[in-house]
Parts: C-alpha cells; structure tokens; sequence
C-alpha cells in the first residue's frame, strides 16, 4: 500500500511491484492517466529540475522516457553550456560540462511517469481515496494497512466530493509518500508511538510563476537562468526555464519576507532588479 500518488508515491509503487503481487496506490486526489494540476503537488505550477543523476535512474526504470518527454518538447542540453546563473560571487562561466540535463515541467513528468506505473500489471491506482489512519497489531508493533474514505468519483462536476464511509484496507507493508500533507506523526501517535520533535527554519520565502511563449525570432542560447537569493543580504531571485510544449516558465522569488508581485504591471520591474538581464528581456519579449 502506497499513500499518496505523485512523482514519490509512483516511484515507490514501481519498485514495490517488483517484490508484491500487487501494490495499490491510493492518492486522495481525483486523479487519471492524464491528470495534469491536481490540489495535492501545490508546487507543480513553478519550475523543477531533475538532476543528472536522477534523470539517469528515471531512464533506467522507464526505458524511453528521456525520448518521450523530448518529443513534446523537453529539451536536452550540456548543462555547462545552457546555464545561465548568477551566485552571489558573480555569473557562472559558460563552459562544456559534459553532463546533460532536460527541462520538462512537473505536471508532463509526473503525467509520463504516472502513465508508465498504472500500465503495470501488478499495480492499481484507488483515486479519491482519502486515508485518516493506520491499522496495528499491538501485540506484534506491524501496521496492518490503512483506514480512510473514498470520495465520489460520479459526483457532477462543481459539487463537492464528500468522503463516504469509512473503510479498512489491509497492507502487508505501507509506504507513506503524502510530502507536504504528511500527517504519519499524528497517525503513529494515536498508535501509541512517540511524536518526533520538529525543527522549523521560517525562511519567509514566496514563489510567483507564470507562463510565457517567446516569439521565434527571439534567439536565446540558453535554457535556464536564475539569480539566486542569499542571506541575509539577497532578498530577490528568479528563474526562466524552457520546458515542454513551446513554452518558458518564468518565476520570481522573495525570501526574509520578501513578496514579488502577481501582477503584470510589477512582474518585469522585479525581474529586471535581479541583476540578470535574460530574465526581464524574456518577459518582455514573451507572451503570457
């Protein structure tokens, strides 16, 4: 049993299917092969990167991906030579790295990932299923599944999903993938174990991301740039990314409280007080 069914959940589904007979996913979203945003990966709408490493470990358990998501427009460049980025000690040089990266935007990748586990034969997606706890055998310390609702599936469209009674899904093994909204400290706590101290650093950060496509005339010899932010004394920093389908995702980041703008009108004023001309001159060039 897998709780929770984005890039993490799927990822432990495939590799548990190669030792279970079968693996169920159970994601409280209400999501299908072809779900892109969906409320449980908040973040999905600013940039991502999959690193070398990672992309190679993709590859090796999704033949073909690399191929896939470049058809759509992924692109995949020297890492050296397509970086555009300023540190606090200046811009880094361009220079053949020899090392190759690909920019896809996080919903077309969890979506090419998400399609790729669902074929397989041993695993089964439980959308909508919304987990509330865990079972145990007190005698021996083993979780023994889960306990949740299933919301409903055939409720019209704008009409809220509300969960139905609950229900007991027994688990060899539980693997909880949640991220953000991982509730397992309260779960293992009302089990009896203790709750683990949380450590919180507040870095009052803020992220403001919108899409643009450049028209074809505008030459560019990148694929990403970025001014990084640095405390205490660099409260701004931003992004621009080529990724899949023809577009560039450009963000704009605020730290120590910090707040970049979600209007058009203020949105190139802040990218061009990064002091990293490809940002502001693709904003301008681009349309939203």
């Amino acid at each position: 049993m897998v709780v929770g069914g984005a890039y993490a959940g799927l990822l432990a589904a495939h590799a548990l299917a190669e030792h279970f007979e079968r693996v169920t996913v159970c994601e409280r979203d209400l999501i299908d092969e072809d779900t892109e945003f969906h409320p449980g990966v908040p973040q999905a709408r600013h940039p991502h990167v999959v690193l070398a490493r990672g992309a190679e470990l993709l590859e090796t358990r999704f033949p073909g991906l690399r191929t896939e998501l470049a058809a759509l427009g992924a692109p995949v460049y020297d890492a050296g030579l397509g970086f555009r980025l300023r540190l606090p000690s200046g811009r880094l040089p361009v220079s053949a790295l020899g090392i190759e990266v690909q920019n896809v935007s996080r919903t077309t990748l969890e979506r090419a990932i998400r399609q790729r586990v669902l074929a397989h034969r041993r695993v089964e997606l439980r959308a909508g299923f919304v987990v509330e706890g865990l079972g145990l055998d007190r005698a021996s310390g083993t979780v023994t599944g889960v306990a949740g609702r299933q919301r409903d599936t055939a409720c019209p469209p704008g009409q809220a999903r509300e969960p139905g009674p609950s229900e007991y899904l027994p688990a060899d093994f539980v693997v909880d993938a949640t991220g953000r909204a991982a509730k397992l400290s309260g779960w293992l706590a009302e089990i009896g174990w203790k709750r683990p101290e949380i450590l919180e650093v507040d870095g009052r950060m803020s992220y403001v991301s919108r899409f643009f496509r450049l028209p074809a005339d505008h030459a560019v010899d990148w694929y990403l740039a970025a001014r990084a932010t640095y405390a205490p004394a660099i409260n701004r920093g931003g992004g621009a990314v080529m990724v899949d389908g023809d577009r560039w995702l450009i963000t704009l980041i605020g730290a120590g409280g910090e707040v970049p703008p979600t209007d058009q009108a203020g949105f190139p004023d802040y990218a061009a007080s990064l002091s990293l001309e490809e940002i502001p001159a693709a904003i301008t060039a681009g349309t939203p």
